[in-house]
């Protein structure tokens, strides 16, 4: 078989599928289709160039900043002070008010073009390319023979001169690709709290509060449960949290054990809400859903488990991942937890507006048509059309319901603030209004229980795991700087007493495990059995995302079945207990890290630091800012300078609180651009980043293959060269097939052959005449038309009776009156 030979020294079949238009390794045809728009400025107050607009592009909607191309670290400085107000002027770009289907196609765009114009290519591609560029010049300048001679004197250096071109390529592409990904999300809430030091430190203070807040949950009913136990019947709460006796049965589910469910988990006070893009804010979300509660707020927090002061209400929102879903990457799920009242009435209310919106489609028609007209740009996501879902029993009642979220701005701004003091902008058009679809399903459903193996759910584990379970909370415990009233050691002692240790009761060891496993979820969201880790937000446990979510029942009998099994000498340890072990051991040697952390620090000490530099800049910023937006008159009065306001006021100190509360969205947005250095620091440091893979044209045989980028240094992996060698290998594997195919083929022909030049052999005498004899001929059923022959038939009619019709009767005629 001919071969020939590239220049990587791949060995390339002669007989090898190649596409019609192009060969292996050759450039693909660029797409045809619009790349994200790169805006001018943009963002959250003002900056150097204060006049400026962003612009928006209708083929990636949900884009709203700005994209620096950046070539060095040492211009960050100039990066960092980039202007932060928002638009005030209508979007203007050329596929403004494009059709239906443009829109459609670039939904189904991959990801990555969100933040790059164009994608990446593999080593093979760009070489082709960058010779081909080479050639073309040469030939234009007319230096063939020069050409010649240094292409025979650079063939030896070409590998090493283009792997070293390639690296640098590959760098910056992946390194402007994260950047770009920077600025786009920026001022999301989830890259903040992810990434902004005083973020981190407010979202862990705020799990600390929860964490608080179910300990206190947890000792009230242990106490109530206490009060109540008798001597002919023990503590119920003890005999709730038991986790034995889980059967496992095909289409069917263990009921959940009381003792083990969250306070602010009651499917009952649950608005799961899906679908939700990363723009979209947590506050945005709240107010969407309390638009259409009419409840009155002194009566909203009756019933329900979140404390009165937050409001009777709360928002929860999972972790952003690039990796849940390809398609949609870095969109969520939240949680809304209320009094079954209030759940009740905003699932009515929006039923009523999606009935009212199918009862009048015109209606709903020419309110899109008049937000095009007033430059209203959904998302992408937004516009994706997602299939209603109806309740089988009733069709009336609709289990998930499309909620419509005002998300113009990150922080809630509807004006501009065009010089920094209150000025309005020169085109005099405030900031164009923007909104999202979410889906709202009034029926949550929790995460599973789960049945261990009998390995697992073995008697003998029980004194193992329960001292590893209780330092496990002592740690916690301190970490997250439970009361010491609330603490795991309090509820012991409450529910066993000082005899809670004895090695020679196992009910009573297993009760205290049981009992400590179920504080470790509810308390910390830790799974011990499942990873012994613990989750970083209360979301993640109801989505399911966590192992946490899923109660683990141990296997009833475990002891029969581990005594039925023959026992083998040196036989290997089973395979789930020791990934517990192992998960244990881990978890124990950070017992120091976790007590260390609790205490004196909340994150760790460098956040912390950073975070108390940050709470500073913000207080000094703020007197700045009320100065630059109060007028104080001859007579001391002072008036608010936002152009769309300019109250006045008796003195000073009242407009200062007017401007703290009636615009406090103007400063938020201000003093955000003071976490920005934070976060572009630990933005670089960061070694897994939450970005979507990029595309890498591999040829024309591969196509575009996705790549992840990774590490401090952002860089994509070639996939070129590992498909290369999966798919020669392929050929090589298809080569022997056909190789033995042509051979076993061979082998019967010639066997074929041999056969038919053997001389036949001749019968014994007598042996065909006996053939002969025995072999009847089949009958023949068939008849030929054409050999018909003629027969005399006689027939005779003699003695045939005919049957005699009896006569008719004849009807009377109806007389006419």
């Amino acid at each position: 078989m001919s071969t020939t030979v590239d220049e990587f020294g791949r060995v390339i079949p002669a007989n090898a599928p190649l596409s019609s238009s192009r060969e292996r390794g050759a450039p693909r045809r660029e797409r045809s289709q619009s790349p994200p728009a790169r805006y001018n400025s943009g963002g959250r107050g003002r900056g150097r160039s204060r006049s400026n607009k962003y612009h928006r592009s209708s083929s990636d909607r949900d884009h709203d900043r700005h994209h620096h191309r950046r070539d060095s670290r040492e211009d960050r400085r100039e990066w960092r002070k980039r202007p932060r107000s928002p638009s005030s002027g209508p979007s203007q770009h050329s596929d403004h008010g494009s059709s239906s289907t443009s829109r459609a196609s670039s939904r189904h765009r991959h990801p990555s073009f969100r933040y790059v114009q164009e994608h990446m290519v593999c080593e093979y591609v760009w070489k082709t390319k960058n010779k081909d560029k080479d050639d073309n010049n040469n030939n234009k300048k007319g230096e063939e023979d020069n050409d010649n001679n240094s292409n025979s004197n650079n063939n030896n250096n070409t590998t090493e001169e283009g792997k070293e071109s390639y690296d640098e390529y590959r760098k910056r592409y992946c390194l402007n690709y994260v950047r770009s990904f920077f600025n786009t999300h920026m001022d999301d809430a989830w890259f903040r709290n992810r990434y902004s030091p005083l973020g981190r430190k407010r979202a862990v203070q705020a799990e600390r509060g929860r964490a608080k807040q179910e300990a206190q949950v947890f000792c009230s009913q242990v106490e109530s449960s206490v009060q109540e136990e008798t001597a002919e019947e023990r503590c119920s709460f003890v005999k709730n949290a038991r986790l034995g006796g889980g059967v496992k049965k095909l289409n069917s589910e263990p009921p959940m054990p009381k003792s083990h469910n969250i306070s602010l988990a009651n499917p009952e006070n649950i608005l799961h809400i899906t679908d939700i893009p990363p723009h979209v804010t947590d506050e945005q979300l709240t107010l969407a859903l309390m638009d259409h509660c009419m409840i009155p707020a002194d009566d909203q927090a009756q019933g329900s488990p979140v404390d009165a002061s937050e409001g009777g209400f709360k928002l929860v929102s999972a972790s952003v991942s690039a990796d849940k879903n390809p398609k949609q990457p870095l969109w969520r799920d939240a949680y809304f937890i209320c009094s079954a009242t209030v759940k009740q009435d905003i699932v009515t209310h929006l039923a009523k507006a999606e009935a009212d919106q199918d009862s009048n489609p015109t209606e709903k028609n020419s309110e899109s048509n008049n937000n095009n007209n007033n430059t209203t740009t959904k998302s992408e996501e937004a516009a994706v059309v997602v299939p209603r879902k109806r309740d089988d029993k009733d069709d009336k009642a609709r289990s998930t319901l499309p909620l419509d979220v005002e998300c113009s701005d990150p922080y809630g701004r509807l004006e501009v603030d065009a010089d920094g003091k209150g000025g309005a902008p020169d085109d005099g058009i405030a900031v164009p209004p923007r909104k999202s679809t979410v889906w709202v399903h009034s029926q949550y459903k929790a995460p599973p229980v789960l049945v261990l193996s009998a390995a697992v759910s073995s008697k003998e584990r029980f004194g193992r795991d329960k001292e590893a379970a209780i330092m496990m909370a002592r740690a916690l415990d301190v970490a997250k700087d439970i009361p010491s009233e609330h603490r795991l050691d309090e509820v012991l002692d409450r529910l066993f007493g000082e005899n809670r240790n004895a090695e020679d009761d196992p009910t009573l060891a297993e009760d205290t495990l049981d009992v400590t496993i179920a504080y470790l979820r509810r308390v910390h969201l830790f799974s011990f059995y499942n990873g012994c880790t613990f989750a970083a937000n209360l979301a993640d446990v109801l989505s399911g995302r966590h192992p946490a979510g899923s109660v683990h029942l141990r296997l009833h009998n475990a002891e029969e079945i581990l005594a039925e099994d023959t026992p083998v000498l040196n036989a290997p340890k089973d395979l789930l207990v020791s990934r517990l072990d192992d998960s244990i051991a881990k978890a124990l040697e950070e017992t120091n890290e976790w007590i260390q952390s609790g205490g004196g620090t909340i994150v760790n000490e460098r956040v912390d630091e950073e975070a108390a530099e940050l709470e500073q800049a913000e207080e000094e910023y703020l007197d700045k800012w009320l100065e630059n937006h109060a007028i104080i008159d001859d007579d001391g009065r002072a008036r608010c300078s936002f152009h769309f306001c300019h109250k006045l006021f008796k003195d000073k100190n009242f407009l200062r609180k007017h401007l703290q509360k009636k615009h406090k969205e103007f400063l938020r947005a201000e003093q955000a651009q003071l976490h920005d250095e934070y976060m572009m620091r630990a933005w670089d440091e960061e070694d897994q980043r939450p970005v979507p893979s990029v595309l890498v044209d591999c040829g024309a045989i591969f196509d575009l293959v996705p790549s992840a980028v990774v590490g401090a240094e952002p860089t994509a992996v070639d996939p070129e060269p590992e498909m290369w060698r999966k798919e020669e290998e392929r050929r090589k594997r298809e080569d022997e097939m056909q190789k033995e195919r042509e051979e076993r083929q061979r082998q019967r022909a010639e066997a074929e052959k041999e056969r038919r030049n053997q001389p036949q052999q001749s019968s014994p005498p007598g042996v065909d005449e006996r053939r002969n004899s025995n072999f009847k001929k089949p009958e023949k059923n068939f008849v030929d038309v054409d050999d018909m022959k003629e027969e005399k038939v006689e027939m005779s009619f003699d003695n045939v009776d005919v049957p005699v019709q009896p006569p008719k009767k004849k009807k009377k005629k109806k007389k006419l009156l």
